[in-house]
């Protein structure tokens, strides 16, 4: 299923504010949606231009329609999982990153399954309670609960 401009621009936006996604992916997105557009709308021009962050999130802002903020916020949180599945993944940045985006959605289950899972992993590290195993296996249950494959914008 292909999401609506207004969804695409509500995942890039969030993505952005939430360190999640960099702006050359929103870019990309808009140059690839007005190469198929006929006469494409001046704020996905004006969000494939090179331009500083704060006035790419105010371009995709302008994106007209209404976006779909549980679609938008399981495909960041997609990108999320994906990226835990990295040699490199730190598990306490991306929780953060996590918490973040749910916040920004006002999705509070979904916040406060992220931010125990962070209250946990803050015990593990100090040697208090459990393990950080446990918490990336806690993580990864309730990514498989919340996130989406990424949707290919």
């Amino acid at each position: 299923m292909a999401a609506s401009l207004a969804t695409a621009a509500l995942y890039f936006r969030v993505g952005l504010e939430s360190g999640v996604l960099q702006a050359d992916q929103a870019r990309a997105w808009a140059i690839a949606e007005i190469e198929r557009m006929d006469e494409p709308p001046g704020e996905m021009i004006d969000i494939s231009w090179q331009q500083p962050l704060a006035q790419l999130i105010a371009d995709l802002k302008a994106v007209q329609g209404e976006g779909d903020p549980d679609l938008a916020c399981r495909a960041l949180l997609g990108v999320l999982r994906e990226h835990m599945q990295s040699a490199d993944a730190d598990l306490d940045s991306t929780l953060l990153k996590a918490m973040m985006v749910t916040s920004m959605f006002e999705f509070t289950d979904r916040f406060d399954t992220f931010n125990s899972i962070d209250d946990q992993l803050q015990q593990a590290v100090c040697g208090t309670f459990g393990t950080v195993q446990e918490c990336r296996e806690d993580f990864d249950n309730a990514m498989k609960e919340d996130a989406s494959a990424a949707l290919a914008w």
